[in-house]
């Protein structure tokens, strides 16, 4: 069926998913919307999308060290009801293009992802573009619902980095598109990031390096790297830096 479900893990990040709820209000895409929100944590984080939003509260909830995104994915992907899934993180920007660029990408693709990724550190105010070339991160990431058994397979490993082993495994089913990418697909001649990996917001911690950066991080005090990547919409995160 035509349309895209989105696909968001969450718990115990209110003022992020705040926030993602308002990318989504954002997106030109005009087909319709399914969104699918695994909530794990208590309180219960509040949502406003009703009737878009399928929310799945899986029991036992998060607890502080345990990583459940396998198993959040999992469920989720029980519910889609749309051939494309887009994987909507609770921390993350998304520019108002991305959804149609995904609905358009995955008419050829079996698999399409944004790259590179670019983490900014809200708390710390500091910023790095990673230069991965063989993946997109799951933010980044949309596929098609033929794809689901694959990715319910690799959910029941241990590795937390499921993106880089859905890439792996797809790849050849795939495009990756974006800055320094030889595109051969011309779709969007005039494609700019979509994608902004927005870490150390207030709430649960996750997993990856943009939530503790060390090493090749760049200082932004002024935000001036975020307002080169999204505008005046950086106003929005201004008061989260400590």
């Amino acid at each position: 069926m035509s349309g895209i479900s989105i696909i968001t893990c969450t718990g115990g990040r209110p003022e992020a998913f705040a926030l993602l709820e308002g990318w989504i209000s954002r997106q030109n895409y005009s087909g319709p919307v399914q969104w699918i929100v695994v909530d794990d944590c208590d309180p219960p984080t509040r949502m406003t999308f009703d009737p878009m939003q399928e929310v799945i509260r899986p029991t036992p909830l998060w607890r502080p060290g345990q990583i459940t995104l396998g198993r959040n994915l999992s469920l989720a992907l029980d519910r889609v009801r749309y051939e494309k899934i887009v994987f909507c993180e609770d921390d993350e920007i998304y520019l108002p293009r991305h959804l149609m660029i995904m609905d358009q990408m995955l008419e050829n693709y079996q698999i399409a992802g944004e790259i590179p990724a670019r983490y900014y550190n809200i708390r710390h105010r500091c910023f790095r573009v990673l230069d991965n070339k063989q993946h997109a991160s799951l933010c980044q990431t949309g596929m098609r619902s033929d794809m689901i058994p694959r990715l319910k397979s690799l959910c029941m490993e241990s590795s937390p980095f499921i993106d880089m082993q859905l890439w792996r495994s797809l790849k050849t089913e795939g495009v990756l598109f974006g800055t320094g990418v030889e595109q051969e697909d011309d779709t969007f001649p005039y494609w700019t990031p979509q994608v902004i990996s927005t870490k150390g917001l207030p709430g649960r911690p996750g997993i990856g390096i943009g939530h503790r950066p060390q090493g090749d991080w760049k200082k932004d005090p002024a935000l001036n790297q975020l307002r080169e990547w999204i505008g005046d919409y950086a106003d929005l995160y201004a008061g989260f830096a400590t």
